[in-house]
């Protein structure tokens, strides 16, 4: 019995299967449903979640130092002046690697007598406190022996390091065995300079405060105190234009 009812059921499940190849012929064979997919998508990652927007604005600086290294010029310069201006409290007065970092890669440039980049150390000196600001100016004393007479006139324009301190720095590479001589050449190519044609009355002034600083340093620890001289008193010339360099805003 159990093998008739075996034999009945495979016969209707063929009859079927033939019948539904046959309603695919004709084409009246119904469309299979589709069931479509529900896909929810995910909301965008918030702006302060996204590590890809987040720039501080130390890294902003860092990143204006990168591209004013690549090749100095007035834009990225404003930038950087504006930045640090509008940002006082990010470099401390503890040396902050990365910005000596950058700041060393100037250099080159200040070996060179590149004019924008020993503009942006002068701006920078009144912004930068204690070690940053000592580095700063370590840096930008390497012009006294390749453009003496650009960075006087600049130091004049803002009326930075009135005493001439700067002229007493040398870099890091002299060694304090050396840091006499050093400073002696110094001396003799400044002294050399007060001949030069076309300084003005501002000019051959600091460039007395700059000789008269490096007397002082030079002069032997057993000697007796130099005699005090009259202050040299820099105003600006009338017949040099101020410093009109204002930060540019991006």
């Amino acid at each position: 019995m159990r093998f008739f009812l075996l034999l009945f059921l495979v016969s209707c499940q063929a009859v079927e299967m033939i019948k539904q190849r046959a309603l695919e012929i004709a084409g009246l064979a119904p469309e299979p449903v589709v069931v479509e997919e529900t896909f929810t998508p995910e909301p965008p990652p918030s702006m302060e979640k996204d590590a890809v927007v987040q720039v501080t604005p130390k890294d902003k600086i860092l990143a204006l130092f990168e591209q004013f290294n690549r090749e100095p010029d007035d834009y990225v310069l404003g930038l950087i002046i504006n930045e640090l201006t509008q940002n006082k409290s990010i470099f401390k007065s503890e040396r902050d690697p990365s910005l000596a970092n950058v700041l060393n890669r100037l250099v080159p440039w200040v070996q060179q007598g590149q004019s924008q980049t020993m503009g942006l150390l002068v701006q920078m000196m009144p912004l930068m406190l204690g070690e940053n600001r000592e580095l700063v100016k370590i840096i930008l004393s390497r012009a006294f022996d390749s453009a003496p007479l650009l960075l006087i006139d600049m130091l004049t324009r803002r009326s930075e390091d009135k005493l001439c301190y700067m002229a007493s720095m040398t870099p890091p590479e002299v060694s304090i065995d050396n840091k006499r001589n050093y400073l002696e050449s110094r001396r003799e190519q400044l002294t050399a300079l007060k001949d030069t044609t076309g300084l003005t009355a501002t000019h051959l002034n600091y460039l007395e405060v700059c000789l008269r600083t490096l007397d002082v340093t030079l002069a032997p620890k057993d000697s007796p105190p130099p005699v005090a001289a009259p202050a040299v008193t820099i105003e600006p010339d009338a017949t040099t234009p101020a410093d009109t360099t204002t930060p540019v805003t991006p």
